[in-house]
């Protein structure tokens, strides 16, 4: 790896990471169920992209493949439920808002995911999401000036190099 670093060793940053992460979730919980709000609030995990971690022989993200794309949304409090439908990042502010009990004054990208996450509504009312990878300024990186699209529904993923125009 870069600067004589293994795979073994980024992996166990990650993990250190993630398990430096899951405490501090477990201490804001504590926190909360201390102070009486934890019934009163609703935690949301994501990330912007996953970490390839030696997946298709590559590091790092920004690729098209599940593992770099393929982010978990976490909402806590609300039952318990797996939903295998896609979301994106145009839902989290409807959603957070939903769950709030507050419709925005104008309308937004995305879609209020909250009846979902409470079970109220068993699927969502949409084909996929867009993927897109658009622009990456720092030279020798991957993906330097190329650009990838792609649209992912509950079954299938398809992506393409390039853009409209003819780029790279």
């Amino acid at each position: 790896g870069p600067h004589g670093r293994s795979l073994l060793d980024d992996l166990r940053v990650y993990y250190a990471m993630i398990e430096n992460l899951d405490d501090n979730v477990g201490r804001l919980v504590a926190a909360l169920r201390e102070a009486g709000q934890l019934d009163n609030t609703v935690i949301g995990l994501t990330a912007d992209h996953g970490e390839l971690l030696g997946s298709h022989g590559l590091l790092a993200k920004q690729r098209p493949y599940e593992e770099s794309c393929g982010i978990p949304l976490i909402l806590s409090n609300l039952g318990g439920r797996v939903v295998d439908d896609p979301v994106c990042t145009e839902d989290l502010f409807p959603t957070l808002l939903g769950l709030a009990g507050i419709t925005p004054r104008d309308p937004k990208p995305g879609l209020n995911l909250a009846p979902l996450a409470r079970g109220q509504q068993d699927r969502i009312d949409r084909e996929g999401v867009m993927l897109e990878f658009v622009s990456e300024l720092r030279p020798n990186i991957v993906f330097h000036n190329e650009t990838w699209r792609g649209i992912r529904t509950r079954r299938y993923k398809y992506t393409v190099l390039g853009d409209a125009n003819g780029g790279k």
